[in-house]
């Protein structure tokens, strides 16, 4: 495994589209009593705990390997430095329906992932509606791309 040595620390950030789309990087925490953040918290916590495909996926995405076969010390080395340097978070309002994420490959934008405003409004607003699952899913399955897009960026900023 090459070297990987991200800076991100998985803090919470929130965007206007027009910084967003001039790739302006984000300062404006995100509240720390929205929703959101309780959220991201128990999700980083679930992948504390196992989620083995998932760290499977990564370490493939991270080597390049689709058959990657490495033993179990190298993904608790990546699963490691994954927990203590996750991407930065930042809500973005992207104006658009078929954004649900991005992962921008910029210097300074790198250690972000962006997730939709809109979804995670929606997903607020459901509240404890049935349609509140299907937006849950919508985040994580969003969070999980878009962090398979940072490792890559790992990897490729890393060699």
């Amino acid at each position: 495994m090459s070297h990987l040595n991200p800076t991100s620390s998985g803090e919470l950030f929130t965007v206007d589209a027009g910084d967003f789309y001039r790739n302006v990087v984000p300062t404006t925490p995100l509240n720390s009593s929205h929703a959101f953040c309780k959220f991201w918290r128990e999700f980083l916590a679930k992948l504390s705990n196992g989620c083995d495909p998932f760290w499977d996926a990564m370490m493939r995405i991270y080597t390049g390997q689709s058959g990657f076969a490495g033993n179990r010390s190298e993904i608790e080395r990546f699963k490691a430095i994954f927990l203590r340097s996750p991407p930065n978070v930042a809500i973005a309002d992207m104006q658009s329906l078929t954004l649900y994420g991005r992962h921008k490959r910029l210097p300074r934008l790198w250690g972000f992932i962006f997730i939709s405003k809109f979804f995670v409004d929606e997903w607020v607003a459901a509240g404890d509606d049935i349609a509140a699952i299907g937006y849950e899913a919508l985040l994580k399955a969003t969070i999980v791309h878009e962090a398979a897009h940072w490792a890559q960026t790992l990897v490729s900023l890393s060699v």
